[in-house]
């Protein structure tokens, strides 16, 4: 028998119970124990201590200064969050579960793009409360596999000599020193010696490459524990565009609108069931300005593929017809005597709100536009570039150009006051030809320097400070002329 503490008190325990105490949460032991237990002690009432010590030498977990490894794949991603940029990046939020061991831990992250940005990784437990999970240290594997990419990663490694080297009519087994230019110096038949690059072979992938990217992340451990961990990155490879189409119903006071998300992935992995955002903001870095628009299902996208995803789906949304001219003048240049004919173009117009079936923020793209007929059949109208709109906004879609109205027009004086400021005068002559009154809207582009309307014969707008706008309501079989006179000053 043997004296046991527990507590103030001392109880006399037999040596086999307490074997058969220790081994009892061990089960993986009692095999071994019982052999050992065997050899040491027969059928003996005693336990030497050489025994013990072996028992809680089995018993201790190994303290090794070496990483637990592991692979952590697609397998093991619970959540993504994709938000793509219109410029080929995004940002990448996942999550992957894990088990840890106290200590060192070697995750090593498959299935990841190829383009991920460098310094970009962000790593962190979720069920880690008192951020007890130290990160040590992450590297990144990555980049095309080629032949001197491999040799590189082969020094020190044994390779391949072919018959080809001129040694011999064999396949030859020698260790790769270095690397000399088109030459590579090899251990070879008990000499050192130099052979072409193109003579040597692999009979596999040396140890530190892989031919796909890895991440691979070294945390510090305190526990064992199944965890979730949260993986943030940028990567290249992913961008958007939105697609419109539109069909203007055959009265032209309605038409019916459809968009698309079209996601471009070339990034090297397949997006499996992932949250995908888009931002029209042209880089991550301008994130914070940028619109954010959500995909409110889960989507799979496959690599070097794209898909389009259903955006807006509206019918019956109310429409405006106007006629606008755009004058294609240059305010710097002198161009008296120069007389113009910029068309007058039919525009239909829709108002971003919630009483007319939308209300919503639209991201910019492109828009096609389809006319039905009578017969309710469709034609193909032309093609509209759309900047992003607000709600509220107006979408401006234009048709073609109007034969009803004509417009001339002429710079009727240029002056240069200094070397700084120019003043230009004009007049523009617009006829309507129809036996119905109509009004057109002319949009004059103006310069981004200092400018001022010196005279107008018609009140103007300011739709920014780069376009002014002025109203003409044109009589049925009859005309208005307009015009304005524009100081700019040209200094910077």
């Amino acid at each position: 028998m043997m004296s046991v503490k527990y507590g103030n008190k001392v109880k006399k325990r037999h040596p086999e119970s307490l074997v058969s105490d220790l081994i009892r949460n061990h089960s993986g032991y009692q095999k071994i124990l019982k052999q050992v237990h065997d050899d040491n002690c027969g059928g003996c009432n005693s336990i030497n201590v050489s025994f013990l010590t072996l028992i809680f030498f089995l018993l201790t977990p190994p303290l090794s200064s070496a990483s637990t490894e592991q692979n952590v794949t697609q397998a093991h991603q619970s959540q993504i969050e994709v938000t793509v940029y219109p410029k080929g990046q995004a940002l990448i939020h996942e999550r992957r579960s894990m088990k840890l061991v106290p200590g060192s831990n070697k995750l090593v992250l498959l299935d990841i793009p190829s383009s991920i940005v460098k310094d970009s990784v962000l790593f962190r437990a979720l069920n880690d409360p008192n951020q007890e999970l130290k990160l040590l240290e992450y590297t990144l594997k990555s980049g095309p596999i080629s032949s001197q990419v491999m040799l590189e990663n082969a020094i020190d490694q044994e390779i391949l000599i072919l018959p080809s080297a001129g040694l011999g009519n064999d396949t030859l087994k020698s260790k790769l020193l270095g690397l000399d230019g088109k030459r590579a110096v090899v251990q070879v038949l008990n000499r050192v010696q130099s052979v072409p690059q193109e003579s040597l072979a692999f009979e596999q992938l040396p140890a530190r490459l892989s031919t796909q990217p890895e991440l691979i992340i070294k945390v510090e451990s305190p526990y064992v524990k199944e965890t979730e961990a949260e993986i943030v990155y940028l990567t290249d490879g992913l961008s958007w565009d939105a697609a419109y189409t539109v069909v203007i119903h055959a009265d032209a006071n309605f038409l019916d609108l459809n968009s698309w998300i079209n996601f471009h992935n070339d990034s090297g992995i397949e997006l499996q069931k992932a949250m995908l955002n888009f931002s029209d903001a042209q880089s991550s870095k301008e994130k914070s300005t940028g619109q954010i628009f959500k995909i409110e299902r889960p989507t799979t996208v496959a690599d070097r593929t794209s898909k389009s995803v259903a955006w807006v789906d509206r019918d019956n949304i109310r429409t405006r017809k106007s006629y606008r001219i755009y004058p294609k003048v240059n305010l710097n240049k002198n161009e008296e005597g120069v007389v113009m004919k910029p068309p007058v173009e039919t525009w239909l117009s829709i108002g971003n709100t919630k009483d007319n079936q939308l209300g919503i923020p639209l991201p910019a793209g492109v828009v096609k536009v389809y006319q039905q007929g009578v017969d309710a059949n469709l034609r193909f109208v032309g093609e509209n570039k759309t900047p992003s709109l607000g709600i509220g906004d107006e979408l401006s879609l234009r048709l073609s150009t109007n034969p009803e109205i004509t417009a001339d027009m002429w710079q009727t004086d240029f002056r240069k006051l200094g070397e700084q400021v120019i003043e230009t005068g004009y007049r523009l002559d617009i006829k309507n030809n129809s036996k119905i009154s109509q009004k057109v809207t002319v949009v004059q582009d103006m310069s981004d320097k200092d400018w001022l309307i010196l005279r107008e014969t018609h009140p103007h707008q300011e739709k920014n400070h780069q376009q002014v706008l002025w109203e003409i309501d044109l009589p049925s079989d009859g005309s208005e002329s307009l015009r304005y006179r524009i100081r700019q000053n040209l200094m910077e």
